[in-house]
């Protein structure tokens, strides 16, 4: 099974994995939507919806407020599976004031060991 982990180069997401179970049928027309609120420093879905109303000006402001609160957020964060397949991902950034990065990357395990590619 595939596990995509979203990096936002400006939340605590480049720490954290999120991840939604998909349905086990795939609809083949109509691939399944995952939506992706992010917000400053963080991002809303895999956070429980909850907005924190974290504010920043720059992403120095971020890296400060992750290292506060990033393990017990992480610790808390919701993981979704997704099955190989077609997905459509929605990422919205809401009142965010500097440049933001998104990407995608999947985890493999070599031995016991976990890569990021």
């Amino acid at each position: 099974m595939s596990v995509i982990r979203t990096l936002g180069l400006y939340s605590v997401f480049a720490a954290m994995a999120f991840v939604v179970k998909a349905n086990d049928s795939l609809a083949e027309s109509e691939p399944p939507v995952i939506t992706l609120t992010q917000t400053t420093c963080q991002f809303v879905e895999p956070e429980n919806g909850i907005d924190h109303g974290f504010e920043s000006l720059k992403k120095a402001d971020c890296e400060a407020i992750n290292i506060e609160t990033g393990a017990d957020r992480l610790a808390k964060a919701n993981v979704i599976e997704l099955k190989p397949g077609r997905y459509i991902f929605r990422v919205t950034n809401e009142n965010v004031p500097y440049d933001l990065g998104f990407g995608f990357a999947t985890t493999i395990t070599i031995g016991r060991i976990p890569f990021i590619r």
